[in-house]
């Protein structure tokens, strides 16, 4: 009896336990189809957002008109071809994109070194619509820094290939970061802590023609095209999976996330958006958008060929304006040397490098001009303690 019992009582493990196997073996193949599944629909998402992008990856030069591009040669020429149709941007967007990329970039720190004593702006906001120029800074040191850098920069920016855009200068309240930036549209902002490294007026032009050159030989545009790409490819991605009801995909939430933005970036793919009438241009997607492109600069940098040629620009530009070339390599040496880490950037002394060959191979400003010293009736930012 009691080995019947035994028998009986294996049995009856031995049925349970292939149960049970049987029961985790269809889980685990639930959980498998299920992830199947999820990958499907995720690359389905991708694949239709890389197919409603390409026309914006093609007008950044990442992708080949006719398809993938097989070598480096074709590639070469896609950017080409993108850069000698403008990436794509007409005025209207570049100086739309620009002005909001600019304030983004000026809301860092403590925001903009600028009096503004009127508590009321929208008297202000309406003479600037009708004509910018009828808006005058109060008087202020902090506004007579502004003014004469402006003086410097449009100077500057009179000799370039793009003098009748509307330049616009400005200086960022940051001592903490050493840095300049330019934005589509001919914005030019530096910190309070690159002006405190400078010593002449020179070393300000240097500067602000090194920014001129981003903007004029369009590489501004280049990284808010690369960016605008991007940015498409996210945001349309997530679409698709909302509209499939594949929101909880794995690997998906950063799409997913993005996704209200998505039916915008189509839009920008197929063409000119009116950025100040088309419906989906909401303030929410303007943050969004700008954040996107900010990030993506200061994650990458301009490329390195990029800054050989906006040194080479600010050189003439320099030279054609008076100013001692040598001034340029004077302010690339007093930034700190995190500023060459970023990704693609050059050191700062193959910077300077490549300033001195173009020296000895007889560039024009090569020898003379003149570094003047600030003015006496402005006040320049302190310079750091040593």
């Amino acid at each position: 009896m009691m080995r019947a019992l035994v028998v009986l009582c294996s049995s009856f493990l031995l049925v349970n336990c292939a149960a049970l196997r049987s029961a985790a073996s269809g889980n685990a193949g639930a959980a498998v189809a299920a992830a199947q599944e999820a990958a499907a629909k995720l690359k389905k998402a991708t694949d239709d957002a890389a197919r409603d992008c390409r026309p914006l990856n093609v007008r950044a030069g990442k992708q080949c008109e006719k398809g993938d591009c097989a070598n480096a040669g074709q590639e070469q020429q896609a950017m080409e071809d993108a850069k000698a149709k403008g990436f794509g941007v007409a005025w209207p967007e570049e100086r739309a994109i620009g002005g909001a990329i600019a304030i983004g970039f000026g809301k860092s720190g403590k925001g903009l070194y600028v009096d503004i004593t009127d508590k009321d702006p929208t008297p202000l906001q309406a003479k600037a619509k009708d004509k910018r120029t009828a808006v005058k800074l109060t008087a202020s040191e902090k506004n007579d820094l502004n003014m004469y850098i402006a003086l410097v920069g449009n100077h500057l920016a009179a000799g370039s290939t793009r003098p009748g855009i509307a330049w616009t200068f400005g200086v960022i309240d940051n001592d903490d970061t050493v840095n300049a930036y330019s934005t589509p549209g001919g914005y030019v902002l530096i910190t309070t802590g690159l002006l405190k490294l400078m010593d002449n007026e020179a070393q300000l032009a240097a500067v602000l023609a090194h920014e001129i050159g981003h903007v004029t030989a369009r590489h501004a545009i280049k990284s808010y095209a690369s960016a605008k790409a991007t940015s498409c490819n996210v945001a349309v991605t997530g679409y698709y999976l909302v509209e499939a009801g594949a929101s909880n995909v794995p690997g998906g939430e950063d799409f997913v996330k993005n996704a209200k933005f998505g039916k915008t970036m189509k839009a920008f793919s197929q063409g000119d958006v009116d950025m100040d009438k088309n419906p989906d241009v909401d303030v929410a997607f303007m943050q969004w958008f700008t954040n996107r492109i900010i990030d993506f600069q200061n994650l990458t940098g301009n490329a390195k060929e990029d800054e050989y040629d906006a040194d080479r620009i600010a050189f003439e530009l320099m030279a054609a304006a008076g100013y001692d070339t040598k001034e340029l390599d004077a302010i690339i040496g007093k930034l700190p040397s995190s500023y060459s880490l970023l990704a693609h950037h050059p050191s700062n002394s193959d910077r300077q490098d490549a300033l001195k060959k173009m020296r000895e191979e007889g560039a024009f400003g090569g020898e003379g001009g003149k570094a003047p010293k600030f003015p006496a009736n402005v006040k320049w930012p302190p310079k750091p303690a040593s």
